[in-house]
């Protein structure tokens, strides 16, 4: 790097946060709204904090000109699971930032826009690589609750097999739990002796 940070007369360490995320993609967009092409393509890069299932963290760094202008941007909802651990890396050198550097332009419309598309591409990314952290997506869900449902146009041998596989199974899961029953009742006694 072209400069370097002293604190308490020792170095900075820098770190590459893109080099740190885990299931990452790169996606070129192409800004829209004004003259196709004038304001070129931008790479927005997504991926996963390591420690993302036990973290609440989400958002965007956004970058003008290799300057860090809006540090970890939420651009959705923090109120559900979705997007959790998502952590995005932008280059927006179409918008102009604010006069301080600390925020972007927001009166031509463009931010609110890229805060659109981010969100999206958030959503995205995370149903595309959250069952790989171990989280349960909406749409895995209704794939259980379906395969849970009475299904009409199946035939009837199949439905009776796996009615009598179900019981099988709930016979199972009943010895096994009288098996626990008798390992505590056992346990019990060889605690009071």
């Amino acid at each position: 790097p072209g400069i370097k940070i002293l604190l308490r007369g020792k170095p900075v360490a820098t770190h590459d946060l893109e080099a740190q995320l885990l299931y990452t993609r790169t996606y070129p967009c192409v800004p829209s709204g004004l003259a196709l092409g004038s304001l070129g393509t931008y790479q927005v890069t997504l991926g996963f904090v390591p420690h993302a299932p036990a973290t609440t963290l989400m958002g965007y760094y956004l970058y003008h000109r290799n300057r860090l202008i809006k540090p970890l941007w939420r651009v959705s909802s923090q109120a559900n699971v979705v997007g959790r651990g998502v952590l995005g890396l932008v280059e927006v050198d179409f918008i102009a930032p604010s006069h301080d550097k600390q925020d972007f332009d927001h009166s031509n419309g463009l931010l609110a826009k890229l805060q659109r598309k981010l969100a999206t591409l958030q959503r995205q990314h995370w149903h595309q690589y959250a069952a790989a952290f171990g989280y349960t997506t909406t749409a895995s869900k209704a794939a259980q609750k379906v395969g849970r449902g009475k299904r009409s146009d199946a035939p009837s041998g199949h439905t009776q097999a796996r009615k009598a596989a179900r019981q099988e199974s709930h016979e199972e899961v009943m010895l096994a739990d009288d098996d626990t029953e008798e390992e505590e009742e056992e346990e019990v006694v060889v605690e009071g002796t």
